[in-house]
């Protein structure tokens, strides 16, 4: 329907996005490591 489009929308460009900088906040080992792994050219 709809409304559950906009709300999927909503959802896509607002909460997702604030759940990963607030995961990413809690764990900056996390972030750490997954910058440090990628190889380096």
């Amino acid at each position: 329907s709809q409304r559950e489009e906009s709300l999927r929308r909503f959802l896509k460009s607002t909460v997702i996005p604030n759940l990963t900088e607030e995961f990413m906040q809690m764990n900056p080992a996390l972030m750490q490591t997954e910058v440090s792994s990628k190889p380096k050219n």
